[in-house]
């Protein structure tokens, strides 16, 4: 009896919490495919592509007034890294972007004063540049480039833009029921 209660219980969070990230998750896909159509050819893979301080700061400063979540993120930076982002660029750009945004700086400013909304966007900033810089010197940098373009990579015949999509859903689920992280990036 008490096992049936817990299980039906299970299920019930369960799909609150699939139904909670489903927006976040669909916007973040939404935004990523934005992104990809409105970025001339090239712009991504000519100033995030390699390995250094700038392409982390670049990303930094980029994805420090966007308001995505942590569920959104994740498949925009899997847009940036399929058209060629450094592994350091992508993990700044996921370390700073969700910390902060607009409506949350505004948001700060009125319960918390000028001060302290100023100094959220600033740490942004400097912990994703500081992430993307470690990045950069601790990983092997890609033996080729990736400049596939993603008009080629999404096609339903190559399956390659199920990945992402599938990538980001399940590392999603992951982390809400087991707690952490477990998959490598």
């Amino acid at each position: 009896m008490w096992g049936s209660v817990w299980f039906e219980t299970f299920i019930r969070q369960l799909w609150q919490v699939m139904l909670d990230l489903s927006p976040s998750l669909l916007l973040g896909l939404f935004i990523a495919g934005f992104v990809h159509l409105y970025l001339p050819p090239g712009l991504v893979y000519r100033g995030l592509s390699r390995p250094d301080l700038r392409s982390a700061a670049r990303t930094s400063l980029i994805g420090v007034p966007l308001t995505l979540c942590s569920c959104e993120v994740i498949p925009t930076a899997l847009g940036l890294r399929g058209q060629g982002a450094s592994k350091g660029a992508t993990t700044a750009f996921m370390i700073s972007t969700p910390q902060t945004g607009v409506d949350a700086l505004l948001v700060s400013a009125s319960f918390l004063g000028w001060p302290f909304a100023l100094f959220k966007p600033a740490a942004a900033f400097v912990t994703g540049m500081i992430g993307g810089a470690l990045v950069n010197r601790f990983t092997v940098p890609d033996a080729e480039p990736r400049s596939t373009p993603v008009a080629t990579a999404i096609e339903p015949s190559a399956g390659a833009f199920r990945a992402p999509c599938v990538t980001a859903c399940s590392s999603c689920w992951r982390r809400s029921i087991c707690g952490s992280w477990r998959g490598s990036w």
